[in-house]
């Protein structure tokens, strides 16, 4: 009534600058919540459509970079570290 009409003046009823839509009076689609309708004149999707790259392209790429990290790993353990060494190592007692 009019104490909850005054309570959203006073306390700015926690809405944002969009108007709330009517409530839906059938079933909503399953992909309903896949998209962003804030009552423009576009609805955009929730989640970021990317189509720079395919995903065949991205995967070559993380394959690609696990690949330079695998060969990184290997080198450094293959490779002898004693003999690169510059200086004697100190003995302890």
């Amino acid at each position: 009534g009019a104490w909850q009409q005054g309570l959203q003046a006073r306390c700015g009823g926690g809405g944002g600058p969009v108007r709330l839509g009517a409530a839906p009076a059938q079933r909503l689609a399953e992909s309903d919540e896949l998209t962003w309708d804030d009552g423009s004149a576009r609805p955009e999707p929730c989640l970021d459509q990317f189509n720079l790259l395919s995903k065949e392209a991205a995967l070559g790429m993380l394959a690609l970079g696990f690949g330079g990290f695998a060969a990184l790993g290997y080198a450094t353990k293959v490779s002898d570290k004693k003999s690169r060494v510059p200086f004697v190592p100190r003995e302890t007692f």
